[in-house]
């Protein structure tokens, strides 16, 4: 069975309900992306399209958040402290693996419910070119069977191949509900 609801691809392999964004490459070629509650224990991915880190990005999150240390925020008082600039928050290593996934469509109709294990081992500065490389660990249907309780590992690396943070999130996704860009549709 095929149901088209543009830009959303929703079709059944057996019993269970597949969820495939589309979304148009090069050449208008459209390839289908998978959303990571759906898929098997040992999926991996690793982001195509680097993200470019910013010192607004920096900027915006201390803002935001009140982490607003002289590390983060001043290339001077970083330069005394022993780093080559200014860095990024260890929270904004999380901020930004989640939008590396959300770029992709990774995390579509997701709810975040924690990290365990997150690590920051290598500063983040303005200027570094990131992606996210993650692992599927364990997939388990909640007790009411409507949802999907997922974990996966990851790790944002920079330009270097150098792992800046690391962690286990734990997400969910609704097993037969979708919701894309205001439609919903129940039940296929």
């Amino acid at each position: 069975m095929l149901v088209m609801l543009m830009p959303v691809c929703y079709y059944t392999a057996g019993s269970k309900l597949l969820h495939r964004r589309f979304r148009p490459q090069k050449g208008g070629i459209i390839v289908a992306k998978p959303i990571l509650g759906l898929q098997e224990p040992g999926f991996k991915f690793v982001n195509p399209q680097p993200l470019m880190v910013t010192g607004n990005d920096i900027d915006m999150f201390c803002n935001a958040s009140g982490m607003r240390e002289d590390i983060f925020l001043s290339d001077e008082s970083a330069k005394a402290m022993g780093m080559k600039a200014r860095v990024a928050p260890g929270p904004l290593h999380l901020a930004l693996m989640l939008g590396c996934l959300v770029k992709e469509d990774l995390l579509v109709d997701c709810v975040y419910l924690g990290t365990d294990k997150m690590k920051v081992l290598h500063p983040l500065y303005p200027g570094d070119s990131i992606r996210a490389e993650l692992e599927m660990r364990s997939t388990k249907p909640t007790s009411k069977g409507d949802m999907i309780i997922f974990n996966y590992s990851w790790a944002l690396k920079n330009q270097n191949d150098e792992t800046t943070a690391q962690g286990e999130n734990t997400c969910a996704v609704m097993k037969t509900a979708r919701t894309v860009h205001g439609f919903q549709s129940r039940g296929m």
